[in-house]
């Protein structure tokens, strides 16, 4: 398995009708050369920060992402996603965010999806769970 460029195809699987979470979790499957429709669907749940503007889908189809590696360290790679992720952006709330976006285009849903993608497959690379 190898880390793939995902970011061009996020605006795409938006214009389909597809949530942040959705999106990042569709990339892991990617990574490893799966397809799970029910999986990509139940992952709706978490869209718009669990529809009420709390976790942002983006962290949150991170957490689904890594969870596709069955390994001893997925729990040690979510909570450093975590942690990067408020490092980052400040928050992890899908309001506060949705507030900051009004002003700066870096918290746009499609960049926090591109930046969570980015940083799951950083860490994917560091614990040699794929390839650069």
């Amino acid at each position: 398995m190898k880390r793939i460029d995902f970011d061009a195809k996020v605006g795409e699987l938006r214009k389909q009708g597809l949530c942040c979470a959705q999106i990042v979790l569709m990339s892991g499957l990617e990574i490893r050369g799966e397809e799970n429709p029910q999986m990509v669907h139940a992952a709706r749940t978490f869209c718009s920060g669990r529809h009420n503007k709390k976790t942002c889908g983006a962290l949150s189809g991170g957490a689904l992402l890594l969870g596709l590696w069955d390994s001893p360290k997925t729990s040690a790679m979510v909570r450093e996603l975590d942690n990067w992720f408020d490092a980052e952006f400040g928050t992890s709330a899908c309001g506060k965010l949705l507030e900051l976006k009004r002003v700066d285009e870096r918290y746009s849903c499609g960049n926090l999806i591109r930046a969570s993608v980015n940083k799951c497959q950083d860490l994917l690379v560091e614990q040699g769970l794929i390839e650069e």
